[in-house]
This record gives structure tokens, sequence and C-alpha cells, in this order.
């Protein structure tokens, strides 16, 4: 891994704190059953993934594209040796990505309540994986709004 210069952590530290953000979102809104704004509590998990896959393509030392989509940021990564099959499924990809666009506009299905829940699992197993697993934990920078699941 290289060396990584503080002002690149920071940057890294954006994008996860983005990613906490609208993983605190998602809890706010996709928690309640009778809450009934699910679209927007899934929406914030696709975000969430999002941003923790940038975060962690930018640590490793890749520049970011201009893409929404999780499949190829997963390329990306493992285009940096770093494999995340096992943790975020394709089946999670094209849920979380059917949320971008649909949650965004009206459509005729909106999620469930189960949907969502399963959305911030979907969420709290990649932060994991990011947190864990693929060594950020190492990063040197205050992490204290990081909040583990």
């Amino acid at each position: 891994m290289k060396e990584n210069s503080k002002e690149k952590i920071m940057v890294v530290e954006e994008w996860l704190q983005r990613a906490e953000n609208d993983y605190k979102a998602a809890l706010l809104l996709g928690s309640d059953e009778d809450s009934g704004v699910f679209d927007q509590a899934c929406f914030h998990c696709q975000q969430a993934v999002e941003k923790l896959l940038k975060g962690l393509i930018l640590y490793y030392g890749e520049r970011l594209k201009r893409i929404h989509a999780l499949k190829p940021l997963c390329e990306s990564l493992e285009g940096l040796g770093v494999s995340i099959d096992g943790t975020l499924l394709e089946e999670d990809i094209k849920m979380l990505d059917g949320f971008y666009t649909g949650c965004r506009y009206p459509s005729d299905v909106a999620p469930r309540y189960e949907e969502a829940l399963e959305a911030i699992k979907i969420v709290e197993k990649v932060k994991r994986f990011v947190e864990h697993e693929a060594g950020l934990e190492r990063i040197k920078f205050d992490k204290s709004w990081w909040e583990s699941v």
C-alpha cells in the first residue's frame, strides 16, 4: 500500500463522513415501520455504499470516475487488488442501484419497510468491510465520528 499524504487522508475521511451521514439518514428514515419514507431510506443506503466504495478507491490510490453505479466501483476495487466478493453480492448491487434512480423519481413500485431494513444491513456489511477487512482502521485520522455497527 502506498504512503498516504495528510491531504489525501483528509479527502478519504470526508468521503467516509458523508457515507456515515447517508447511513444515519437511512437509519432515521427506514427503521420505523410507520415512517412511510422507505424510498428515501433506500436511496441513502445506495449513496452510503457508493461513498464507502469511493473512499476506499481513493485510499488505494485510484482516481474516481464520475459514476454512481456500484458495479463499476467494485470493478475498480478489484483492479486494485481489493476483493469485496462475499460482502457486496451481485443481488445487493442490483437492489441498491435500483434505488438510486427508482427512489428519486415517481414510479409504480415503492420500497417497503423490509427492503429498507435489508438495504441498511447491506450498508452495515460494507461499512464493516471498509473499516476492518480492508484495513482502513490503520488510517491515522480522527475517527471519533465513525460509529461501529
